[in-house]
Order: structure tokens, then sequence, then C-alpha cells
């Protein structure tokens, strides 16, 4: 029930693939939280990656709080804030270390195929700003256009 709950709120800001992941990693930490004792609040703190459907890329801050009160009942609260990146501002590097360390949990293999989806949605943006900044002149090579006519008067009238 809470990963069904999870699930659809995940999907409605993030694109299929990488909601998986995200639904995955959630998950494990709040398996992680049931399988402890009752009568104890846990939290816990992380940020992952998302894409959204229009390949935006996106940080999410992720706030669980968790409270088991019996063997069968307990409270999850989870906070999650989204904030988007410059895509431009990413490296290789730093992609690999940040998709390794949000889904740390994760086999290998899975955490390559999201490095992989996130790598072409940055290529593809950079290609996108690439072509549009080709398409807008510089400053030097721009005219000016001039209407013919009488030019209206900015100054204000003033009444004395």
């Amino acid at each position: 029930m809470i990963n069904d709950i999870v699930k659809n709120a995940v999907k409605q800001f993030s694109s299929e693939r990488s909601a998986e992941g995200i639904i995955q990693t959630t998950h494990s930490v709040i398996t992680k939280f049931s399988d402890q004792p009752p009568g104890v609040q846990h939290t816990h703190t992380q940020y992952l990656i998302s894409v959204d459907p229009l390949g935006g890329i996106a940080r999410l801050d992720v706030f669980y709080f968790f409270y088991k009160s019996t063997p069968n009942h307990c409270v999850l609260a989870l906070g999650i804030v989204k904030s988007s990146i410059n895509p431009v501002d990413v490296d290789d590097n730093a992609l690999r270390v940040l998709v390794n360390q949000c889904f740390e949990t994760e086999d290998v293999q899975w955490r390559k195929e999201v490095y992989k989806m996130i790598f072409e949605e940055i290529e593809k943006y950079r290609i996108v700003k690439s072509e549009r900044s080709e398409e807008v002149p510089d400053n030097e090579s721009r005219r000016e256009v001039h209407r013919e006519g009488p030019q209206p008067d900015t100054k204000a009238d003033t009444a004395t």
C-alpha cells in the first residue's frame, strides 16, 4: 500500500524510467525503517536525480520520517523539494558520482542505466542550446530597424 502511494506521487513529476529508480530507492529506505522495532522514530535525508517527462533534470531533496507505533501500524511522512539544475554545469565525472551516490542501494548495472539515461538528456540539452546560440547573431552583426514616418514624442505633456 505505501509503495503504491509513493509510486503514484513520484510518477507525477518524473518520467517512467526515472520514477522506477526513485521508487526502488524509496522502497529500500522504507523497508529498512519497517524492520526496526516499534516505539522508535527514524529520520533519513537523501537526494536523488530525476528526469521529468519533458527531459528536464532535477535534484530531489527527500526527507523521510518514520514512526512504528506497533508491529502493524506506522506513520510515514516524506517531504520532497524539487530543484532544477543547469545541465551545462554537470560534467561526466560529476554525473557518475551523483548517480552512484543517489542510488547506492541499487545494483551497478541499474546505476549504469540511470547514468546513461540522464547523460543522454544532458547531451540533448547541450545540442539544443548550441543550436540556439548559433541562431542568435552577436551584437556586432545585428542591424537596427528604423520605422519610417514621424516618431512619437516621448516627452510627457505637462499642464501649466
